[in-house]
């Protein structure tokens, strides 16, 4: 009986040794005895170290980090050190490699807002994909509410505005998916700002999205065309007359990309040419679109624009040149129409716009060879011409109702 007894408690002691050598029990052991510099350097190894399996177990690593989630007032004393350690582990890892790094992010976001956005702010401006993914964290986690408004207090007094044209910047020579992954943060940033806030921001956003109206992915487009009209709606009631001289340059844009292929980019440029006719107080355009008399919106622009007819023609000829066909008819339409005045003038415009056109000729696209045929034959009529081009100017409105 005595035997047993001792046997038992030889058990006892022997688990209880063995719980003691556990990883984590020896790495508090092992922590208690550092000073805090110290045990945040020691984060900041191990992090790194994550991204090199071959050097540190992976098993141990995450144990450790496990550590450092549950008690982050002990182990993360220096956040900008760690936010670095993070980002350059990102560099070299994929988001999948670091899913650690995620809840680590969001811990720091929640707890520790302020250090957290300081540091982002300051290193990480957005120049590659790893940057994309850091700002994605933050302003994606589940409860962004608190991060979000210590963003917005920290970073007003004109950082806010040069930090989201910064985002927008660094997005030309990227990948279209770290581009749309860029074009979200804006929108979620600029979604939790009121008017007053997000109005002087909007100004300068609504000319810098308008290259990506024309890229080639769809999403792409969609997403810039929304974004534009989402920060025309928040200008409508309050700085609409600085926005209004800018508005000008998308009116033509997202006219054309009512012709897109794509169903939801025609649904966003619909909606944001709906929004530019508002803000510029054009009731009569405003009326086309929501009653949808698309076939009479082209006249109603060209009408409303002949004041800007030569920077609006000029502007036409670019999409002579799209890679959609149904945009290079739309901007062979607008053109026969608004260049109809200029028939009959010494000046050379009229000779461009003939010559640009006259491109089109060599289209594989018959529908579009023969609507730039009538054009040009409209356009090139000598007075004496004038019946028949009023025919053939018949002829080709009949034809546009085709339009969607």
């Amino acid at each position: 009986m005595h035997h047993r007894e001792r046997r038992k408690q030889k058990q006892v002691e022997e688990r209880r040794l063995e719980l003691d050598a556990s990883p984590r029990v020896l790495t508090m052991k092992f922590a208690v005895l550092l000073f805090p510099r110290e045990r945040m350097e020691m984060v900041c190894v191990l992090i790194e170290a994550m991204k090199d399996s071959s050097i540190f177990d992976r098993r141990v690593a995450e144990n450790i980090l496990e550590l450092v989630l549950r008690d982050p007032d002990f182990w993360l004393l220096e956040i900008p050190s760690v936010v670095r350690s993070i980002h350059e582990c990102l560099r070299n890892s994929s988001i999948e490699e670091m899913w650690r790094m995620d809840e680590l992010i969001t811990l720091m976001a929640i707890k520790y807002p302020r250090e957290l956005i300081v540091t982002m702010v300051l290193n990480v401006p957005l120049r590659e994909s790893s940057d994309l993914v850091m700002w994605d964290m933050v302003l994606s986690i589940s409860e962004p509410i608190e991060t979000l408004q210590e963003l917005l207090g920290m970073i007003q007094a004109r950082k806010l505005q040069q930090l989201l044209p910064h985002i927008l910047g660094r997005l030309w020579d990227v990948t279209e998916k770290l581009q749309i992954k860029g074009l979200l943060i804006l929108q979620n940033v600029m979604k939790h700002l009121s008017r007053e806030e997000a109005s002087p921001i909007a100004v300068g956003l609504v000319q810098d999205l308008r290259p990506f109206f024309d890229a080639g992915c769809e999403r792409l487009r969609a997403l810039s065309i929304r974004l534009v009209c989402f920060l025309l709606e928040m200008m409508l009631g309050c700085d609409w007359r600085r926005i209004r001289s800018k508005t000008w340059d998308l009116l033509l844009p997202v006219f054309f990309h009512l012709n897109d292929k794509s169903h939801s980019v025609v649904k966003a440029s619909r909606k944001a040419l709906l929004a530019v006719a508002t803000l510029l107080g054009w009731e009569d355009l405003q009326h086309l679109l929501e009653t949808k008399q698309m076939w009479r919106v082209m006249e109603c622009l060209v009408k409303r624009s002949r004041k800007r007819m030569q920077a609006c023609l000029h502007h036409s000829l670019q999409y002579l040149r799209d890679a959609q066909v149904p945009l290079r008819e739309a901007a062979v339409r607008f053109i026969g129409l608004a260049a109809r005045p200029l028939r009959g003038e010494s000046s050379g415009t009229l000779e461009e716009i003939c010559r640009a056109l006259e491109m089109l000729m060599e289209e594989a696209d018959p529908e579009l060879r023969s609507l730039t045929a009538q054009t040009l034959l409209i356009l090139r009529s000598t007075p004496e011409q004038q019946n028949l081009g009023c025919s053939l100017w018949a002829l080709w409105c009949w034809e546009r109702r085709s339009f969607p």
